[in-house]
């Protein structure tokens, strides 16, 4: 059987790429008038789909609002200080 699709676990086993999404975050919740939420305080919250996120950072009131805020920062973002994890290239070429 050919092989149709190969698929990637990025975030966390080849890349870290948690500085672009707490920088996403944080600039969503400052544009809200929110606190900036810092690096570690994000980090606690991340798990689960954006809004489960947002609402264990600012509450659920806001929350649906702040991930439509937060889709187009974070693409901006995203690339953004990525490290590639060490090992994963050689992974990858294998």
């Amino acid at each position: 059987m050919a092989i149709r699709a190969i698929l990637f676990d990025l975030d966390g086993t080849l890349i870290d790429q948690f500085d672009a999404i707490h920088r996403a975050f944080a600039l969503t919740l400052e544009s809200m008038g929110f606190k900036k939420p810092g690096f570690e305080e994000v980090k606690k919250a991340v798990g689960g789909a954006s809004e489960a996120t947002m609402i264990k950072l600012i509450g659920k009131e806001r929350a649906k609002e702040a991930v439509q805020l937060l889709r187009p920062i974070f693409e901006k973002e995203m690339l953004t200080g990525l490290k590639v994890l060490p090992g994963a290239l050689d992974i990858l070429k294998k």
